[in-house]
């Protein structure tokens, strides 16, 4: 019987595997896709990314610094930077994630390419079936995702609606860094188009080797996403004069895109990251809330061992560190914010255009979303610059 059974190696998954492993519990960690495995995502990763793991682990060969963030507005006639030096970092999924999954099998987890099928409780432990065996662990954790069945197997409320849920749309297509540097400079921004889709946004990464374009936002306003993705590849192309360039195939991906879950542990069971629904409700960003919640989960379950206690009682501590980490945050200033930025192409449009006429809302902005601070400063820090980025505006 193993000690930990992780179900998803992801980045959430393979940090609560690593963790576990370090601290010398016996881990079984499964998933159903042979790695390395490619990810639809942009992969940006802000600085809280290293509260967890280091800068080596994200910057690997094909990983970069990128030097701030650009916004325009959803007309194309205002846009604002901000940024001058190495703020946050861009990462190919596919080596990023393999990366964290061979961390934990270095540390001593075992990894097995394994589909779910069933998970219940049996006699004193946790019993998965897979499409070619049964498993025993003393404790689970949940790690596989949005669309995971696996917590109403053991009574979780389901969360799925097209109202909190967001449908994203990117590719990732080759492009020598002389081209990039040449349509993107070697300060390389991350660049956001608020309004190409109905209270959503599209986004421009230029990656080591590659440009990453997709579009994002809410399911009950994305019901023909391949055509709007198209529409946005010709605004880019125009936009930065990228001539002939034809993308790659996209991708569509469905993020978690309201509040994390209200409880996300049970008698010898945890859930992590995205099957948790710990993402930004304004960004979208949900990686650094998955390697936070991994470890967070893998030193609960250490210490439920120590004591041979795996009751929700026991378990429940992870719910209190996640939730005092950054879980008051997602659930409500994240939220707040993302009712005020995406009711409409006007109101992104207002914001934008503030922004290009006061640098320090930039600031804040741009800090937000890399991380520098969290979404319950950033609140704060609108409400008290708002009024003078409006005097602005009027000055001008």
């Amino acid at each position: 019987m193993k000690d930990l059974i992780i179900v998803g190696s992801g980045p959430a998954g393979s940090t609560s595997a690593y963790t576990a492993a370090k601290k010398g519990l016996d881990v079984l960690l499964l998933d159903k896709q042979k790695f390395p495995r490619d990810k639809a995502c942009g992969g940006a990763l802000g600085v809280k990314v290293l509260k967890t793991i280091t800068e080596k682990d994200i910057l690997l060969s094909t990983s970069n610094r990128i030097a701030g963030l650009h916004i325009v507005s959803p007309s194309l006639k205002y846009e604002a930077r901000c940024g001058d030096g190495d703020v946050a970092y861009l990462a190919s999924r596919k080596d990023f994630d393999n990366n964290l999954r061979k961390k934990a099998i270095e540390a001593g987890a075992e990894f097995k390419q394994e589909n779910v099928k069933q998970a219940n409780y049996g006699s004193n432990c946790i019993e998965i079936t897979t499409d070619t065996s049964v498993h025993q662990g003393k404790v689970l954790v949940i790690a596989n995702g949005v669309n995971s069945k696996l917590p109403r197997m053991f009574g979780f409320k389901r969360m799925y609606s097209q109202k909190s849920t967001a449908l994203t749309m990117n590719s990732e297509t080759p492009m020598s860094n002389d081209l990039l540097d040449k349509h993107f400079s070697k300060k390389r921004f991350i660049s956001l188009f608020f309004g190409p889709v109905s209270r959503g946004y599209g986004w421009v990464f230029p990656k080591n080797g590659v440009l990453n374009i997709g579009i994002g936002c809410t399911r009950k306003y994305l019901s023909h996403a391949r055509v709007e993705f198209e529409k946005f590849v010709e605004t880019t192309k125009e936009y930065f004069n990228l001539g002939d360039f034809k993308p790659e195939k996209p991708r569509g991906h469905l993020i978690p895109f309201s509040a994390p879950r209200k409880k996300t542990y049970a008698n010898r069971v945890m859930i992590i990251g995205d099957a948790a629904w710990m993402v930004s409700a304004l960004s979208g960003e949900g990686i650094c809330y998955g390697l936070i919640s991994g470890k967070l989960a893998a030193e609960t379950a250490v210490k439920a061992l120590s004591k041979n206690d795996f009751s929700a009682k026991s378990l429940r501590e992870y719910q209190r560190r996640w939730v005092d980490d950054f879980g008051h945050d997602l659930s409500k200033y994240a939220k707040m914010l993302q009712g005020i930025f995406y009711r409409g192409n006007n109101q992104m449009e207002f914001f934008v255009k503030l922004a290009s006429k006061d640098p320090k809302l930039m600031v804040i902005l741009t800090d937000s979303i890399f991380g520098y601070i969290d979404y319950k400063t950033t609140w704060k820090k609108l409400v008290r610059r708002l009024p003078s980025s409006l005097l602005k505006r009027r000055e001008r």
